[in-house]
Order: structure tokens, then sequence, then C-alpha cells
């Protein structure tokens, strides 16, 4: 559940959830005035979304008049208002084709990000007119609106694989030519010209078009090229350009290649392709991802032996699920605060939140999808692993480490000769990952590319 006051301040918001389901219900109440206060009287609440069909996002309101993101009937989200008296719903705006993925309501104007082949593209329209505009941007992702509902203007951001930053100001009065750069991050001795990042397209095993970003130094790719791979594949989540410093130091000083498949289970292409990736459809992202590698290494761009795969939480089970699948794949894996025992993953701290996603262990159908790829329950013995580190922190209660914990026991116990190394690196006083501190992320990523490096043979390139 959540709360939030209304850009009058004259009602107040309540949002309920039902764990991480795409879906919420959104209960209004119009606030006392100043002069009775807060409290005076109890407050009634006006149940404007009152059925679990849906996401909606509260965008701004023009009195009675309230403006929501909505995936209720738009899987790729539309734009639409909801009189709080009536309960009628308007539409918009709605795109068919591209994903919204950020929105801001400035006086009349709508700002609108659409995720177009996992890229944003930049429009803008009325209120009372919903023609797109298209205002030209660099190539990549904009991380976020800062904006006043009374206010002429916005800022927002630009990031990609090679551009650290990049702010922008607008005034929606002239949209098309007020556009001006106010900032730009940048990295001290890092030559983005050196660099080149490529989309392409590859099929999965059932024909399924799938995008992936690359990202190397001009001239230096081959089969012999370091190459780390990059997953998630969850909870309606987008892979989107963004930069990265850990990486940077990949690409320029081991001369190595990123690669980003945006499999199914994200957000790239709406809540189908969230769908295709999850329950009883998971698997589709662990063959997504092998198909992926198999992809880079048919193009050249490493091979089995220089290839290192990464993920975090959700995508710690991806590649603890994919190295179990096709070990022969890959020489290296990081997994990073992984969900790894999904037998039982239900049973501690938020872990019932993610049954939207992996289903109810408790239900025979879904432990029957599971039993096919827990991490922790298809380790097998005889098997050549490619090196396995194992991050966690002693404190996260998200996903607690005895995910990490019995998986690396385990690989440990079953494979004691064979393939390997299989090693834990747990951060003490650390937790997820959010608001860990500067010095202990240094200390991180310096331990995981040290590891990453000395198992696929990179050497720094002075």
């Amino acid at each position: 559940m959540g709360a939030s006051v209304s850009d009058c301040h004259s009602y107040v918001i309540v949002v309920l959830f039902d764990g991480c389901e795409p879906h919420n219900l959104v209960w209004v109440a119009e606030l006392p005035s100043v002069e009775k206060g807060l409290g005076s009287e109890p407050l009634v609440f006006k149940k404007l979304v009152n059925e679990f069909a849906g996401r909606y996002t509260y965008l701004g309101n023009e009195g009675s008049t309230f403006y929501f993101v909505t995936t209720r009937d738009a899987p790729r989200k539309k734009i639409v208002s909801i009189d709080i008296h009536t309960g009628q719903e308007t539409v918009i705006v709605e795109q068919q084709r591209s994903v919204l993925s950020q929105a801001a309501l400035v006086k009349n104007t709508l700002l609108l990000a659409y995720l177009e082949d996992v890229k944003d593209v930049f429009y803008y329209c009325r209120l009372e007119d919903p023609t797109l505009n298209a205002i030209p941007l660099p190539i990549g992702t904009i991380t976020s609106f800062f904006s006043d509902r009374k206010k002429d203007f916005v800022s927002f951001k630009i990031t990609s694989f090679l551009l650290p930053g990049r702010s922008f100001f607008l005034d929606i009065n002239d949209p098309q030519s007020s556009l001006r750069v106010f900032k730009d991050d940048t990295v001290e001795g890092l030559l983005v010209d050196d660099f080149v990042t490529e989309q392409k397209f590859y099929n999965s095993s059932d024909g399924m078009r799938i995008p992936i970003f690359i990202v190397y130094r001009k001239g230096s790719v081959s089969s012999k090229s370091p190459l780390l791979v990059y997953g998630y594949g969850g909870f309606n989540i987008s892979l989107t350009p963004a930069f990265s410093s850990s990486r940077m130091v990949f690409l320029r000083d081991l001369g190595g290649v990123l690669a980003v498949p945006n499999i199914r289970g994200g957000g790239e292409y709406g809540e189908e392709w969230h769908d295709a990736g999850r329950r009883v459809c998971k698997q589709n992202c662990f063959t997504d991802f092998i198909e992926g590698a198999k992809f880079l290494h048919r193009q050249g761009y490493g091979s089995p032996q220089t290839t290192a795969i990464m993920g975090g939480s959700n995508g710690g089970l991806l590649v603890a699920a994919v190295a179990n699948q096709a070990p022969e794949l890959f020489r290296c894996v990081v997994c990073q605060v992984g969900v790894l025992d999904m037998y039982k993953f239900h049973k501690f701290t938020i872990g019932h939140a993610w049954k939207s996603d992996y289903g109810d262990p408790e239900k025979e159908e879904d432990f029957r999808v599971l039993q096919q790829y827990s991490p922790l329950h298809n380790i097998k013995s005889g098997i050549k692993y490619p090196a396995i580190l194992v991050v966690t922190g002693d404190h996260d209660d998200r996903v607690v480490p005895l995910h990490s914990l019995k998986y690396v026991a385990t690989l440990q116990h079953m494979n004691p000769t064979e393939g390997g190394p299989f090693l834990a690196r747990i951060e003490v006083a650390a937790g997820h990952g959010a608001g860990k501190p500067t010095s202990k992320i240094l200390r991180e990523a310096g331990d995981i590319y040290t590891f990453i490096a000395k198992n696929i043979n990179a050497s720094w390139k002075e």
C-alpha cells in the first residue's frame, strides 16, 4: 500500500497492491480545508479503481478529473482520465505499437517516452489534442522527468551504454525549439568515440525474435575477445541502455565485449513480453539467454572459453539456471543475490510476493514447473561447471543469503574435483544492494571483475 497527496493538495490518493502482480486499486479522498485541519473529520474514500484489472499510476489532476498511466486493457500502457464523481474513464493517449516507459503532466501538456525496440523516443501532446509530436533525442534511456505541475518547464536526463548522462531543459510552451542541453556528465579519460554500440536481433528456439545490445571497442572483436553477457528477464523490468563505470573498465581496460539480451519476462515489449517469461513460461527466459550466447559465438563475439555471464536477484536465478542447463557455453558465472531455492523462496521475508512471476510452490502445477529449473535442486555431480562466484550480503532481507549459501555449498559438495572454482563473496553489514556505500561498491566490483578476468583469461590493456 502507498499514499500520496494530489498536485493541488486537495486529495489524498491511496494505492493498494497485490504482491508483485501487475495491478492495483486506487482510492481517493478529499482532504478537509486548512481551516478545519487534518483529522477534524474522517476521510471518505471514493473507490476509483476497485478491481485488480491493471496497474494505475497517478500523473496529476485538474479538479475532479484525475489522469493516470494504466495497463488496464492496454498491455503497452495508455493515458486515461477518470472523473472521481462519476467514475467515467476516458482514454486520452494510446499507442498500440510501443511501450509507454515514462510520462509527466505539466500544465496541459503530456510528456511521453515510448520504448521502441528498447530505445526511448520522446513525444509530447496537449490534453485537448492527443496528436503525438516527436522531439529528436540521442539514442538512449530517459531516466526520469523532473517537473512541477504549475511550472512551464521540465528537465530530464538521458543515459546509454556510452553516455554517462546528458540533462535537458524544455519549455512546454515551445517544445520543438526550446530543447537545450544544460549539463553533460563526463568521465575523465574516457573516449566514447573509440567504442560502438550495436543492436541486433536473433531467434530463440521457438522462433521468437529477441533484441540484443552489443558494446565493444572499435576494431577489437574476435572469437578470442572476452565476452560478458548480462541478463535479467523478470518482473516486467526492462534492461534499457544505461551507463556503468565498472562495465567500462571491462570494455576499455580488459578489451571486453558487453552483450545485453532483452529476453522474455522483462517489460521491453509490454505485459505480453512479461507474461511470456513468467510462471509456466519461465523456461523461455533461460532458453532465450542460452540462444543469445550461441548467437554471439556464431557471430564471432567471443567463444565459450572467453564468455562470462552475470545477473543479480532474478538475474541471479537466470544465470544459475542456465549454468545448470548449458554449462558448456560459459567459462565464468557471477550470480549476485540470486533467488536460487525455488522450493522455499516464498517462506522468507518478502519472497511470498514473487509468486506473481514464479508461481506458488505449495501448488502441484507450479511446483512441477519450479522443479524443472530450480538452480539449487538441479545441480548435478560429475559435470564440469564453469567457475562460479556467488555474491550476497549477510543482511540481505529481500533475497536472504541462505539462497546463495546453500547453492554454493551444494556445488562444492557435489563437484569437489570437477569444474569450478565455486566461491562465495559475502559482504558484511550489507543488504540487497540499495544504499551500499561507495567504498563497498568499489571493492565488490574489483573482486567481481578480477574473478571474471582470471577465469576467461582477459588481460589488462595499457
